[in-house]
């Protein structure tokens, strides 16, 4: 794959180093992929996903619904594939399963970033700084209580771990006391910082950062 990307002459691809599997990725051949590899509570981790949830009116069965949904987008692709599709779906369809295809996506990308997260936190590759303790929406910063000693850059990439999100951010600006600075280390404990970034983080989420 590295000497496909740098235009060598000839390359060719190592298929055991790649993942496929003869079954459609529906959710229950995509939970069995990743008990393979011994990663756990995938189902529950769908189940509570904000952008899952933002598919259903519905809150209760949540990953009976993503199931049953996705499984109708299998069939319809299948029916195609194979000149079965008897009629075209609407526009209005087509959309819902572009959505359902990309939360499913987010979801999972976010499920595998808080596995790695939590083996490089246990191999000593990545430390948690502290946590998000208030969030304003409306002025893009939030702010955030910090370990003793931890410190931070201006374009440090921080992660954040909840319940249901794992996202990785850069540090756009740093502020103590409304006062802008470029570098923080926590000097005492409770330490609070302001910090801005792209997306604002949910209240309570962890902060982690590579070592």
């Amino acid at each position: 794959y590295h000497e496909a990307l740098t235009s060598k002459t000839t390359y060719r691809f190592v298929v055991e180093a790649l993942t496929r599997h003869d079954e459609n990725l529906r959710l229950h051949v995509v939970e069995n992929l990743v008990a393979r590899i011994n990663l756990k509570d995938f189902r529950n981790w769908l189940s509570k996903s904000a952008v899952i949830n933002e598919l259903y009116q519905e809150r209760s069965s949540l990953f009976e619904q993503l199931d049953s949904e996705l499984r109708n987008f299998i069939q319809t692709r299948n029916d195609a594939a194979h000149g079965a599709l008897e009629t075209l779906e609407g526009k209005e369809v087509l959309l819902r399963y572009c959505c359902l295809i990309r939360s499913l996506i987010k979801s999972i990308a976010a499920y595998f970033h808080k596995n790695l997260l939590i083996q490089r936190v246990q191999a000593g590759r990545m430390l948690y700084i502290g946590k998000v303790t208030e969030v304003f929406a409306n002025h893009g910063v939030f702010v955030a209580q910090l370990e003793v000693g931890s410190e931070v850059h201006v374009g440090t990439q921080i992660h954040f771990l909840g319940t249901s999100y794992c996202i990785k951010q850069k540090i756009d600006s740093l502020h103590i006391n409304d006062v802008e600075v470029k570098t923080v280390i926590a000097d005492k404990p409770s330490f609070e910082v302001g910090i801005k970034c792209i997306v604002n983080p949910r209240k309570r989420m962890e902060i982690f950062v590579d070592t």
